[in-house]
């Protein structure tokens, strides 16, 4: 199976730094999204350690070396959802003992998600309130759930999508990488067919775009222009955050 990827991110207009980070690795057909939290730049630190951590160990899977068994027993070198689990409880903890090592950085952490391709499936884990979107020429649908206290009000119907989108509460999330040394991380598995586009982003370019404005973004533009659209929609109908997009189209 063929994949075209891409994958862009901006400050956003109020950000003093950019504490998002992404990865698109055709070589490995893993691609990643991470969005940082906690002060004194620690956000940026634990996303970018999200993101090295997880390619590192996914890599390590090719070697010849030691190095793949201390990661991989056998059950799970066959596995790709079983790797892709394993790479981000490393990552995790890999961010929390970093942060108590260096008690400025106490309380950081990040969203992930992270996406593999193997042979005619994609293979996702996710933790936090970044996304992915499964899209194609008829259909959107948004895979992963949103681990934020917003999202938590409207499943229990104390609040419409439409109140959260404003909410003053709306980037409290419920579930990080590297606050705690386990990771609590929900997966899923998609098959995938010719023309398929799935779409990984932070919350800052899914803010106040619409389902189909981001539907229509990806039918009608080839991926590299589509995920540089998105960016510029959402900066330009908010702007309050970090925007980060990364988009795989099957071919």
């Amino acid at each position: 199976m063929k994949i075209k990827s891409a994958g862009i991110t901006d400050i956003g207009k109020r950000r003093q730094k950019n504490e998002d980070s992404f990865l698109v690795n055709d070589t490995l057909s893993l691609y990643l999204v991470a969005d940082g939290m906690g002060g004194h730049a620690g956000g940026e630190f634990a996303s970018k350690i999200a993101v090295s951590t997880i390619e590192e160990v996914i890599a390590s899977k090719n070697e010849t070396s030691a190095l793949k068994w201390t990661y991989f027993t056998p059950n799970i070198i066959d596995n790709p959802l079983e790797q892709l689990i394993m790479a981000v409880n490393v990552a995790g903890v890999r961010i929390y003992k970093f942060a108590k090592e260096n008690p400025k950085l106490k309380g950081m952490g990040t969203t992930i998600t992270a996406c593999m391709i193997h042979d005619t499936k994609a293979y996702i884990a996710h933790v936090g309130d970044s996304r992915l979107y499964h899209i194609t020429k008829e259909t959107i649908r948004q895979v992963t759930g949103d681990h934020s206290l917003v999202s938590e009000q409207i499943r229990q119907g104390k609040l419409t999508p439409e109140e959260a989108k404003n909410h003053r509460l709306r980037n409290v999330i419920t579930r990080s990488l590297g606050i705690s040394h386990i990771s609590e991380i929900d997966t899923f598995t998609i098959d995938l067919k010719p023309d398929d586009v799935l779409v990984l982003c932070s919350d800052g370019a899914y803010n106040g775009l619409s389902t189909e404005e981001f539907h229509r973004i990806f039918i009608e533009h080839d991926i590299e222009f589509g995920v540089e659209r998105l960016i510029t929609t959402a900066i330009t109908q908010d702007g309050d955050d970090n925007a980060t997009c990364v988009a795989i189209k099957i071919l």
